[in-house]
């Protein structure tokens, strides 16, 4: 049974909502930098994924992503919000995506970062899972930094660096594992059917969504603008906020697809 998870709201009381959805191993204080620069325009809603920060509710209770999509859904009209747009970054975009195969009528437009129309394969995934089982999500920390930022970013900016290995190493092991689990088990295997407007964002270097499978995902959504940012990897909203800000801006405001 879906339960709601925790939310924080901030930004524009009567504004259009927008869904902000974090990576795995990261608090939804992930989207801070990006968050500033549009919270005088939009209405956020900030979501926690279980076991990813103090107080972000239970385990969750399946490694599904169409259970964990249903649970926004069910954070949602615990709010009183009836339709949103949906940005996320990694399995926040894949849950972005699930959201708006499951519950289109919920769904005003759709961000994926990051997100590619399958993670890798299952075996990667649940050897992952093992192993945060066996050592905890600490002894994941340091090789996750370098996919996600560039090294010459990570240089210049160390207190942010180190917080991102402190945001992996706090998550939950068990939360952890049953999120790789579900990205085991997720593919978008139907992107036709996803008709809202849609911005898929990747880094020039992010090992993890390469560009040319951003970008053919693009071509299998029917309303979908691709963007590759030079010199980032998986988290530009570290990195390139400002660019990111301004990009989702313009997209949820229908400026993209002019």
């Amino acid at each position: 049974m879906a339960y709601p998870r925790r939310a924080t709201r901030r930004g524009r009381t009567g504004a259009p909502v927008l869904v902000l959805l974090s990576s795995l191993g990261t608090p939804a204080a992930l989207w801070d930098l990006v968050a500033r620069e549009l919270e005088d325009r939009w209405d956020l809603v900030l979501i926690e994924h279980p076991g990813h920060a103090v107080g972000a509710g239970p385990l969750p209770v399946a490694a599904s992503l169409d259970t964990y999509a249903d649970e926004v859904v069910a954070t949602l009209e615990g709010l009183g919000v009836e339709r949103a747009h949906i940005a996320g970054v990694s399995i926040g975009g894949a849950l972005a995506l699930t959201v708006a195969t499951r519950h289109p009528d919920r769904v005003l437009t759709l961000s994926a970062i990051g997100t590619p129309a399958r993670f890798g394969t299952p075996p990667v995934w649940l050897e992952r899972a093992a192993l945060v089982r066996a050592s905890g999500t600490a002894s994941l920390a340091a090789g996750l930094l370098e996919r996600w930022v560039p090294p010459a970013w990570a240089a210049a900016h160390p207190s942010e660096a180190a917080q991102l290995e402190a945001w992996v190493a706090s998550t939950d092991d068990e939360a952890y594992a049953r999120h790789c689990e579900a990205l085991a088990a997720w593919e978008l295997t139907e992107p036709a059917r996803i008709s809202h407007p849609t911005l898929l964002i990747t880094g020039s270097d992010d090992p993890v969504a390469p560009p040319g499978e951003i970008i053919a995902l693009a071509t299998a959504l029917p309303r979908a603008v691709a963007l590759v940012l030079t010199h980032s990897r998986h988290l530009p909203l570290l990195d390139r906020p400002h660019t990111l800000a301004s990009v989702l801006d313009a997209h949820l405001d229908g400026r993209l697809e002019d």
